[in-house]
């Protein structure tokens, strides 16, 4: 297939428009999984605790990711008290 054809097949489906839906859902997704790499990759968290925020921000992106910023807080508070989480 060439480059003109290809062209001529996107004009079709709708051109720039489909490009900007395109672009908007991809933004949107990688939005929706910033908070899962930041859990899947924090070396606060291990084991199956990890698992289980990966599979919480996973089901609920941004509205899950306070709750594991006051648990980091708490857990870190917990540690310099000299107690445990």
């Amino acid at each position: 297939m060439s480059n003109e054809e290809l062209l001529a097949q996107v004009a079709a489906l709708g051109g720039p428009t489909l490009l900007v839906v395109l672009v908007a859902l991809i933004a949107l997704l990688v939005l929706l999984l910033v908070p899962t790499f930041l859990v899947a990759f924090s070396r606060q968290v291990r084991g199956s605790r990890k698992l289980v925020w990966v599979v919480a921000m996973l089901s609920f992106s941004w509205l899950a990711w306070p709750a594991w910023r006051a648990m980091l807080r708490r857990t870190e508070r917990a540690r310099q008290q000299g107690g445990s989480a």
